[in-house]
């Protein structure tokens, strides 16, 4: 007899565990992997949204009566389970419901009054059958696998028919996958029409070649995402600004967030965009294009739809016929951004951004607006230049080369020397790796431009005089690599460069071969000169060297510190010298 009272207690014990893990565990699957359904509605009592359900237990019995001390916060939760769910079948909780909850948990008043203003109707010049009008409620009941160790209930999320989620009751909050509450319209050639009307760019480009550099490395980067910072920015809505000089490796480490944050074990609502200002392509420097990117690419999670806002604004823009303000994008981005449990963005290069300001203010502004934004977890990169700097600076930010203490670039110089230098001894390898790691200031640009001049030494000697005479900084290695182009080729090279500055849309190499054929300055205007033709097309990249990459067909400056450099007082001495030489 003396058992019985610890039996009953691990019993309940157990009977509590299972309670709970039902709060958060996915949905019963059958041996085919369907959901099963065959339950009976009375054994399983459940609170349902269109998109999920949570079971409160899966036994008859008077749950809130079984766990005498419950916390009265959990307590209150089961008995409204009990008493006012059991009876709506249908799968749609009433406001007798939702009501007395709001006493336990506040966060609901003011998610249900944000969720009354959501009207149903689809626009009225849209021929769009009323089954295509629907609540995107997609939603998972996975757990991300990162555990937010707060005291308290978040993503409590509520339908147009104010059916409530409590996604976790007890002292660890887990998020779940992407849970949408935006009205949806489906229609195939709507979503076409709008898409062609937005025209949203795409930097994806940007993104694989960065990851692309990353996969080569897979361990670079896990200083950043194992830590406290991407840990805290990753479970808590906020912002984290990432500063670091030019070439320090601030896009890869972006590439390397988009791709954590894709290999999750659910699916999260994240959109990125990359500025690039090597060019002169508006697509990826404006801040216009930007929050088209951003509209599109959260609308793209809402199924074969689109929202209902987005169709709202296409509607009062004739149809596509005008184009919309940049407050309506605004608007629209906000209420898109409201629709979702958590939004994740990731902005690299903000700095490269033709219309800085602009950005700047927006970015703020969405800070500023933190009540309206609680799920809302932002990232940007950039050089700590001053006016962003003046913006930032009282917000969370983290140095990039400061943290890594070089981690990410011996890593890098292990790589490379690995594949590429296996003729030289080891004492060698070690001096190359010793002094750069010394100098590189934590700029990897800096780093993969040392190696490429090493790797034209034929002997040690070569190869320590070199290491004995680094140049600072990447303007000095520059200067050196200009400098070092032979001087039949400069005039070729000045062209190829400059125009690879102003290219307002990408070149091929095809077509950057042929410049050199048009003469500029001719006393009567441009003039086709075929002579200059090059036989050999690759030898455009023979010219340029580390100046340009090759990705897709396309060339493009390999890094906006190139361009800068060209088109900076710094340089014109240095091409004036070279000019006088090459006659």
């Amino acid at each position: 007899m003396s058992n019985q009272p610890e039996d009953s207690s691990l019993k309940l014990l157990s009977y509590r565990r299972n309670v709970f893990a039902r709060f958060r565990s996915p949905k019963p699957r059958s041996a085919n992997g369907s959901t099963a359904a065959s339950r009976s509605l009375s054994a399983s009592l459940a609170m349902r949204t269109p998109s999920s359900a949570i079971r409160a237990a899966d036994v008859g019995m008077d749950v809130a009566g079984e766990i005498h001390d419950t916390p009265p916060s959990i307590k209150s939760i089961l008995i409204l389970i009990e008493s006012n769910i059991v009876g709506d079948q249908a799968g749609h909780p009433s406001h007798k419901t939702v009501q007395p909850l709001q006493q336990v948990f506040p966060i609901l008043s003011n998610h249900l009054k944000s969720e009354s203003r959501t009207s149903t109707t689809p626009p009225s010049n849209l021929s769009v059958a009323d089954p295509g009008l629907k609540s995107a409620n997609h939603a998972t009941n996975t757990e991300v696998g990162v555990m937010n160790k707060f005291e308290r209930v978040q993503n409590v999320n509520t339908g147009n028919n104010q059916g409530v989620i409590i996604q976790q009751v007890i002292n660890q909050v887990v998020d779940l996958g992407i849970q949408i509450t935006l009205q949806t319209i489906e229609d195939k050639q709507l979503v076409k029409d709008i898409c062609a009307w937005l025209s949203p760019p795409d930097s994806s480009r940007n993104y694989h070649a960065a990851y692309t550099i990353l996969k080569s490395q897979p361990d670079s980067c896990s200083w950043f995402l194992n830590g406290r910072s991407f840990s805290k920015w990753l479970t808590e809505a906020g912002f984290l600004w990432i500063k670091g000089k030019s070439g320090c490796g601030k896009t890869i480490l972006s590439s390397s967030i988009i791709n954590h944050l894709s290999k999750t074990q659910i699916s999260l609502a994240t959109a990125y965009f990359f500025f690039d200002g090597r060019d002169s392509q508006n697509e990826l420097q404006l801040h216009d294009k930007l929050i088209r990117a951003l509209i599109w690419q959260f609308s793209l999670k809402c199924g074969n739809g689109v929202p209902k806002v987005l169709a709202d604004l296409y509607s009062h823009c004739g149809n596509g016929y005008q184009q919309p303000s940049l407050d309506d994008l605004h608007n629209v981005l906000q209420k898109v951004l409201g629709g979702f449990n958590s939004a994740y963005i990731i902005l690299d290069a903000l700095d490269e951004c033709s219309e800085r300001d602009k950005v700047l203010d927006w970015v703020q502004t969405v800070i500023l607006y933190k009540n309206e934004n609680l799920r809302l977890h932002l990232i940007t990169t950039s050089r700590p230049e001053k006016e962003i700097n003046d913006k930032f600076n009282s917000y969370h930010c983290v140095d990039l080369v400061e943290a890594s203490e070089n981690h990410d670039i011996e890593l890098y110089l292990d790589h490379q020397l690995q594949t590429g230098w296996q003729k030289w001894p080891p004492e060698i390898q070690n001096e190359i790796k010793s002094t750069l790691r010394k100098q590189a200031d934590g700029m990897f640009r800096w780093v993969a431009l040392q190696l490429m001049e090493l790797k034209k030494c034929r002997t040690q000697k070569a190869i320590r005089e070199q290491l004995n005479n680094l140049p600072e900084g990447l303007d000095e290695t520059y200067d050196q690599i200009l400098l070092g182009i032979d001087k039949k080729d400069y005039d070729y090279t000045k062209t190829f460069l400059l125009w690879l500055c102003f290219a307002v849309r990408p070149l091929t190499l095809k077509e950057l071969a042929e410049t050199v054929t048009v003469d500029l300055a001719a006393e009567n205007g441009p003039k086709f000169e075929h002579e200059n033709k090059l036989q050999d097309i690759s030898d455009v990249l023979k010219m340029c060297s580390s100046f340009v990459i090759e990705s897709k067909y396309e060339i493009k400056l390999a890094h906006f510190s190139i361009k800068e450099y060209l088109l900076s007082e710094h340089v014109l001495p240095t091409f004036c010298n070279l000019k006088h030489q090459s006659q």
